[in-house]
This record gives C-alpha cells, structure tokens and sequence, in this order.
C-alpha cells in the first residue's frame, strides 16, 4: 500500500475550534486518498520552527523563547536567522507529498506579524510549493464588525496574503468577506463552509427525544477582542444572565466552555447551572448532541452544533460571525438592540428543529462534497 505523507498547518492544544476545523480536513483527506496509508504531520503553526527537525539549526531558535530579551528584538533574530538558513531546506515539510492549511483566520489588520507569516509561510510553504501541492482550506476573516475592510489596505497584509494564494494550488474560504478582499488581489476564489461543519459526519445524529439541554456558550465581552468597538462587557454579562433566567424557566440550561476562563466565567454569571468543559471530540459531541438548541459566543461551538442538525444562535464581535452565513446558522452582533430576543428566536428554532435539522444534514453532505471534488482535483495532477 502506497504510503501519503500529509503535512497540516494548524493551531494545536488551543481550543477545541481548531481540531474541528483540522478534524474535517483529515476525513477530506482519507478519503481523497481512499486507498493509501495516510499520514499526517501536523504543525502547531504558533511554534513555526517546529517545522524543523531537532537536529536542525534554525530548530534552535526557540531556545530564545526562554532567553529574558524583547519579544521585537528575539522575532528580529529568528527572522534573519530564517532568512539566511532556510534555502537549504532540511525542514519536515520538505518530505511531505502535500501540505494542508486547515482554516482558522488568515485576514485580519497586522496579519502579516503574525509568528508563521514570514518563517513558515514564505521561508517553508512558499519555497516548496512549486513542488509539493499546497492547499488553504476555509480559510477565514477578523475584522472589527463596525470597521469591515472593502480592500486590503496594509501593503504588508496585502503581500502575506498574496504569498498564502499565490503559493496555493487551491483556497477555499469559510466566509463572503475572506473571498471578497482576494479579488483585488487577483484571485477568485470559493466560499464552502468551514470544514469545521463535517465533525458531524463521524458521529450519528441525535433522536429527539434525547435532546433535553439547551446549552448556553459565554464569553466575557461575547468575544476574544472588543476591537476598539466600545463593547461594553457588563452589557453583555447582564444580557446573558437575563437570557438565562428566562430559558430556564422552560428548559434546563448548561453551560458549554470551550477553556478555563470561560468555566471560570460561566460560574461567575451562574453558579447554579452545572458547566461543562469538554476535552476531546468525542466529549464535546457527547454533550452538545443531548441540546435541543443553544447560544453561542464561541462560533465553532454553533459551527459544531450544526453539523449535527442542531440549530444555534452565535452572538459575536467579529467577521469570524461571517463563517456562519453559509450555513445559514443565525448571528447577532453583541452590540445588536435587539439582542434581547434572542430567547423568542430561540424558541422558533427549537419549534422547526425537525426541518431545521433535515436542511443542516443536507447541506453538510452537500458541503462534503464539495470538499472532496475541490481537494481530489487540486492533488490529483
């Protein structure tokens, strides 16, 4: 059996979002290559010279992270240490027979800073591309909700990101906005939704009458960054917990964390409801699949949920509220005045679920394949 070594760009032991995301992207691939050995390698694209053997000088640079200078002045050096090193190759990626971005954010204002711009992306990906098929799967947007860019302003932006595409055999992106501002670039490019939305394939829907939660996600503020927007996170608090007392009174409540601080929170706002903070797939699925229908601040918790015919409602910050729109998954800005009746939304979802339910599963099989013809065509040359 042939073996298809398979290297995966991703954000590894973060949030449990990201191994959605990457989870979708491996049954994308095993089934692409049905009938070989598959083999992945992944990279944890926040440590970027993990992608380099240990014997391997530029492997050594991350002994800087625990040497007490400025974050400018230790970026500075591994930067030009990448720069002078990395033509001569040795990296693990250099063996691979493909090479996967699995989703997250790719846009945002100051992208190209970000720890993989410069030494993973144009010392690695971009230098074996012309051999090695690199794909950019449901790749995605952060902007500001109030400030949503018509083009890529930031000259340093605009060149990671035409590197990201040029240096592709194919991109797909999760929202209208990432594809938007690549075709003044010169790149068109489609929007399937985030592989995040497959995680349910592997798992059977749930019969309703085991359904008996409705799970609430809270994030202080609704969001990672208030972006300069004003958000006013006591605002938000008081929303949420309001929300909450009136679901209870028809349906028992849960709270769905996706790391500590949201645990920490959720017990803050309220303490009587039992939390939950799911450590694998399996787990997160095993709770989420007992809900009836949920509000989210976390938009891969919704994405999740969906992929299992459950409707959700996200309330957000951000552009990454976008990635939601193909779905057809409802979302709120958390500035939004009619937050408030998110409950009586709600209820209607959880009224229709049935249907609701039927038009998710079908567009999860329907976004499978696109999936697959869009990777088969891109590896099969």
């Amino acid at each position: 059996m042939k073996t298809i070594r398979i290297g995966l760009i991703t954000t590894i032991n973060t949030n449990i979002g990201d191994d959605f995301i990457r989870d979708g992207i491996v049954q994308i691939l095993r089934h692409v290559y049905g009938h070989a050995d598959v083999r992945f390698f992944a990279i944890n694209k926040h440590k970027p010279f993990s992608v380099y053997p240990m014997w391997h000088p530029l492997r050594w640079l991350e002994l800087l992270d625990h040497v007490p200078r400025g974050q400018a002045t230790t970026t500075l050096v591994k930067t030009r240490a990448s720069l002078l090193l990395h033509g001569f190759g040795g990296s693990h990626f250099d063996k691979m027979d493909a090479i996967v971005h699995c989703g997250a954010p790719m846009m945002w204002p100051g992208c190209h800073r970000s720890v993989w711009a410069t030494t993973l992306w144009e010392h690695v990906v971009a230098r074996i591309s012309p051999r090695i098929p690199v794909l950019t799967l449901a790749a995605g947007s952060a902007y500001p909700w109030e400030n949503q860019p018509d083009a890529i302003m930031d000259p340093s932006d605009a060149a990671f990101i035409r590197n990201v595409l040029s240096s592709s055999r194919v991109v797909t992106a999760r929202d209208e906005l990432y594809a938007g501002l690549a075709k003044p670039l010169g790149y068109t490019i489609p929007t399937i939704p985030c592989s995040a939305f497959l995680v349910g394939r592997r798992f059977t829907a749930p019969p309703a009458d085991e359904q008996d939660v409705v799970l609430f996600n809270y994030m202080p503020g609704a969001g990672h960054w208030s972006w300069g927007q004003r958000i006013d996170s006591d605002r938000w608090m008081a929303t949420a917990k309001a929300l909450i007392e009136s679901l209870s009174r028809r349906h028992q409540v849960v709270f769905l964390c996706h790391d500590q601080n949201e645990y920490e929170a959720a017990g803050y706002l309220n303490a009587a409801l039992p939390r939950f903070l799911p450590t694998s797939i399996e787990s997160y699925v095993a709770l989420i699949r007992r809900s009836k229908a949920a509000v989210t601040n976390r938009i891969h918790a919704a994405v999740a949920l969906a992929s299992l015919g459950i409707p959700a409602i996200s309330v957000g910050t951000d552009t990454r509220m976008l990635m939601l729109q193909p779905i057809g998954v409802p979302f709120r800005y958390v500035k939004d005045p009619q937050i408030g009746n998110l409950v009586e939304e709600l209820e209607i979802l959880m009224i229709r679920r049935g249907d609701e339910r039927e038009r998710l599963i079908a567009l999860r099989d329907a976004t499978w394949s696109q999936y697959v013809e869009t990777v088969a065509g891109a590896t099969s040359s």
